[in-house]
This record gives structure tokens, C-alpha cells and sequence, in this order.
């Protein structure tokens, strides 16, 4: 099994540099502040109603609870933007896409684990 982490993140370059510098991250970042590439993989934003709902409510008080810390946005992020998490194998094929239904809406660190294991290694790229 191998891989390689890539986020995706709408802020602006200046944005994240700055974020970055107080949260480093051991993988790359990088910027699309235009969200060209959440139109790309079918991300569209959500409903302002979603952060109304127990589960995103209880999901953010149980992450708070745990010392998260919530972040103030940032101008011209869209807060209701919503994410996603993806594979792609070597051949630049898209094998697992999960796009997320409200802004906690994430899959398992074993669902990823798994959508990885499974992809056929390939030495093209």
C-alpha cells in the first residue's frame, strides 16, 4: 500500500501561509480559492439550514468539547462549501469519491484506509 496525502483548500495563499505558521501540517496544502476544483470533483455548497441540524450542532459541541478550536472565516470563503475526500490511483483514476452531505459529514480513517488498500497499484502515472 502506498499513497500520498493532498488537501485542497479555498482560502487564499496569504490565508493559509498564515494558518499554516500557527497549525504546520505534515502533508501538502494547497489553495483554490476560485473553487474551481470542488465544481471539478461535483462539490457544491449546502444549505445555510444544515448548521441548524442536531447532528451538525451535536457534532460540533462534542469536537468543542475536545478543545477544538473554531475558526473564525476568513473573507471570501464560502461557509457553505462543502468537502470532500477522494482517491486517485497511479493512472489518475478516480476510485473512491465521498462527497460530504453537511460540513461534519466525513468518511472513516478506515473507509480511506480501505478505498487506498484496495486500488490497484499501477507503475504508470
Amino acid at each position: 500500500m502506498g499513497g500520498e496525502l493532498l488537501v485542497v483548500t479555498q482560502s487564499r495563499p496569504e490565508h493559509l501561509r498564515v494558518r499554516l505558521e500557527d497549525d504546520p501540517k505534515p502533508f501538502p496544502v494547497v489553495c483554490d480559492p476560485d473553487r474551481q476544483v470542488y465544481r471539478d470533483f461535483g462539490l457544491l455548497p449546502g444549505k445555510a439550514r444544515m448548521f441548524l441540524s442536531i447532528k451538525v450542532i451535536g457534532n460540533y459541541l462534542a469536537r468543542m468539547l475536545q478543545w477544538w478550536r473554531v475558526r473564525r472565516p476568513v473573507k471570501n470563503e464560502d461557509l457553505l462549501q462543502l468537502g470532500g475526500d477522494f482517491v486517485i490511483d497511479q493512472s489518475r483514476h478516480l476510485v473512491y469519491a465521498y462527497r460530504s452531505a453537511d460540513p461534519t459529514d466525513r468518511p472513516s480513517v478506515n473507509q480511506l484506509l480501505e478505498a487506498v488498500r484496495t486500488t490497484k497499484r499501477s507503475d504508470k502515472l
